[in-house]
């Protein structure tokens, strides 16, 4: 857990995406996230993030294209579906 732990102190930028409610408690403990950003990481929705760069935060549309949806959409390949493109 130490190397997990420098290796997040190392990176500059974060980029978290929505998270599974047991999931919050570690992000706020490990990354140091503020109440208010836990609670935009709570809404996120398909191709949203909050990007944390440096101590500043940001939340951020993600710009995929369709040709690359197929890559990008892991629960998708999961369950062997290929989507067109983020629900809005």
């Amino acid at each position: 857990m130490a190397s997990v732990r420098g290796l997040l102190a190392d990176c500059a930028t974060k980029v978290i995406f929505n998270q599974e409610p047991g999931e919050i408690p570690l992000l706020q403990k490990h990354l140091g996230l503020s109440s208010t950003e836990i609670e935009y990481v709570r809404s996120l929705g398909r191709a949203w993030a909050l990007w944390r760069v440096g101590e500043r935060s940001f939340v951020v549309k993600l710009d995929v294209q369709p040709a690359e949806w197929s890559i990008v959409d892991t629960d998708g390949a999961m369950r062997g579906e290929v989507l067109d493109g983020p629900e809005d």
